[in-house]
């Protein structure tokens, strides 16, 4: 199975996250959404990819 990692960058403060998924696109649509959190809710935030690399296996 064939994963990619993926940084991406938060264009409202340029926070970056990085992370592992076999969709990257999908998972970046998620990033993109709203979070709840138990007392406040984060608003939707413009996100885009600052690395992507695909890997065919992961060790």
């Amino acid at each position: 199975m064939i994963h990619f990692v993926y940084i991406i960058e938060s264009e409202a403060d340029g926070t970056f996250y990085i992370g592992v998924s076999s969709d990257p696109e999908k998972r970046l649509g998620k990033h993109n959404l709203p979070h709840k959190y138990s007392l406040f809710e984060i608003p939707p935030s413009n996100k885009k990819f600052f690395f992507l690399r695909l890997f065919l296996s992961l060790p």
